[in-house]
């Protein structure tokens, strides 16, 4: 039962999420009855702590799991839909049941001894991942305790608890999910929007990703440009160099634009009306067989931009990267159909994706 192979299939991202999540909880649901009970017998005076041990470890590579999933389920989750609330005081529950397991591991009892050296061997990089999710308050109290239990500790466990610490500090990618009335991580509501307009730059979220080098961004389809582009911006500003978006089981790696001495290869501007298509030799006219005024593309015709682009790549065969920009309130899902359609479905096309600020 200890075997990780058990969880392999609630990470599996090619079956439905609701087909994965239910059956995790249940499986967590038997797996902590179990290891309670060894727990017991332990206190007891039974000699259980290797199998206690074990099922400990399962429990801190099931949570990094569930972690995972709360991932995917949030960007899926309607503010106005009757279970909103429940769901959130769910997530508070995992919260603090990851609490309770990342302080737990630090404080095994003596029976643990011979063990301990393979426990945290087995769940340092999952275990480092699930202080994480712990808010300052929480980080702050484990690691004074993982440092009493290092100071103690003799070689080969001194070295193991080491391997959990430097876990710690190889800063896994800051998660954000971002709507269009709130940020937030995922453990808490960063802030709430509309916040200032006046700024780019969002100093909650600044705070909450400090230290980081990587963002994965998980944005809700209507969420408008205006919001997107603050939190971009203000995570550039926080030096995290490169950026996922996340819209489902969609992944979209992006950059900001650097300054060159020539623009890019190719720029999109989503608008109400449709779409304008600059090349280095000028604004594409409509038709895309001219350049000239106008946009090159009326409405949402995803598919008539797709076969446009197709042709300017024709025209620049070793061309890479695209510039795409929006108005302030053109939603993310119409964006992410422009990237697609520049990108190609193949990434045959100008797969090198850049954000412009909103026009």
């Amino acid at each position: 039962m200890t075997s990780r192979a058990n969880l392999d299939a609630f990470g599996d991202r090619s079956r439905p999420l609701a087909d994965r999540f239910e059956p995790l909880l249940a499986f967590q649901q038997a797996a902590g009855a179990v290891a309670r009970r060894y727990l017991d017998a332990i206190v007891h005076g039974e000699k259980l702590a290797y199998e206690a041990q074990a099922m400990l470890a399962l429990l801190i590579h099931a949570s990094a799991i569930e972690w995972t999933l709360i991932d995917e389920l949030l960007p899926t989750l309607d503010r106005n839909d009757a279970t909103f609330a429940t769901r959130m005081s769910g997530l508070d529950r995992a919260r603090n049941g990851t609490g309770e397991q990342v302080v737990g591991s630090v404080e095994l009892g003596p029976a643990f001894d011979p063990f301990l050296v393979d426990f945290w061997n087995d769940i340092a990089v999952d275990w480092a991942a699930l202080f994480h999710r712990l808010g300052r308050p929480a980080q702050r109290a484990v690691l004074a305790r993982i440092d009493a239990l290092e100071k103690r500790a003799t070689d080969p466990l001194r070295s193991a608890v080491a391997r959990a610490r430097a876990a710690i500090a190889s800063s896994p990618p800051a998660d954000v999910v971002v709507t269009p009335v709130d940020i937030r991580d995922a453990s808490h509501v960063i802030l709430t929007l509309p916040s200032d307009q006046a700024h780019l730059f969002l100093a909650p979220l600044a705070a909450a990703v400090s230290k980081r080098d990587v963002a994965r961004i998980s944005v809700d389809p209507s969420t408008p440009f205006r919001v997107l582009a603050r939190v971009l911006f203000t995570l550039g500003q926080s030096d995290i160099g490169r950026f996922e978006l996340r819209t489902g089981e969609r992944r979209v790696a992006v950059t900001l634009p650097k300054r060159a001495r020539e623009g890019p290869s190719l720029m999109l501007l989503v608008v109400r009306d449709g779409i304008s298509i600059k090349t280095k030799g000028g604004n594409v006219a409509p038709g895309c067989d001219d350049v000239g005024p106008s946009l090159a593309i009326t409405g949402r015709d995803f598919d008539a931009l797709g076969r446009c682009i197709a042709k300017l790549k024709s025209l620049a065969p070793a061309a890479r990267d695209v510039v795409v920009a929006a108005s302030p309130d053109v939603r993310w899902e119409e964006m992410l159909a422009a990237i697609d359609a520049a990108s190609g479905p193949n990434l045959e096309l100008f797969p090198d994706v850049m954000f412009g600020v909103p026009k």
